[in-house]
């Protein structure tokens, strides 16, 4: 597993074999979740099917197994599951959905599989993400003036505070609104 994080968000890339006991891959990924506080975005291949996006019955018994201990973790961590129906990977002429992208307190748009030329079985995942406190913030912000002034002022590049609490983000609005 490789962990890193930019811009205040965590991000990790993990492998799960498929013929290894999953158990060990889900204490490593909540030993680091539990260290680093924050929002997450997990990409992984976890050779196994997870629920909504893979129906259960037509899973093969070992992958069922794994499916309920993935989606056990899942749960206990409170993510969220970004993938569709789309297949990550095509093995030996078989589509499956191997890879997943997982994510907790972010929000995460433009999820798609990118259906190009890979060097391997499994397609490039695409998506752009932002904090979720910074979303709601924006939001906000977008909802609390004039959408067509904002735009406006940001093109004339007025420097805003950096929004770590209500009051910058109240102090950003006047400015806003009163520019």
């Amino acid at each position: 597993m490789v962990a890193l994080k930019i811009g205040g968000i965590h991000l990790a890339a993990a492998y799960w074999s498929p013929n290894k006991l999953v158990d060990r891959h889900m204490h490593k990924l909540q030993q680091i979740i539990n260290t680093h506080r924050g929002p997450w975005i997990v990409a992984e291949d976890l050779n196994v099917g997870l629920e909504p996006v893979v129906d259960r019955s037509k899973l093969p018994w070992p992958k069922r197994e794994r499916l309920s201990k993935a989606q056990i973790m899942v749960h206990a961590f409170d993510l969220w599951v970004y993938n569709d129906s789309s297949p990550t990977c095509l093995h030996l002429g078989t589509e499956s959905i191997n890879d997943y992208t997982l994510g907790w307190n972010v929000t995460l748009f433009d999820w798609k599989v990118d259906n190009g030329v890979t060097m391997s079985d499994h397609q490039y995942i695409w998506f752009q993400f932002i904090p979720r406190e910074k979303a709601a913030i924006e939001r906000h912000i977008l909802l609390a003036t004039d959408e067509n002034k904002f735009n406006e002022l940001i093109l004339l590049a007025l420097i805003l505070e950096e929004v770590t609490g209500i009051k910058e983000l109240n102090h950003n609005v006047a400015l806003i609104t009163e520019s």
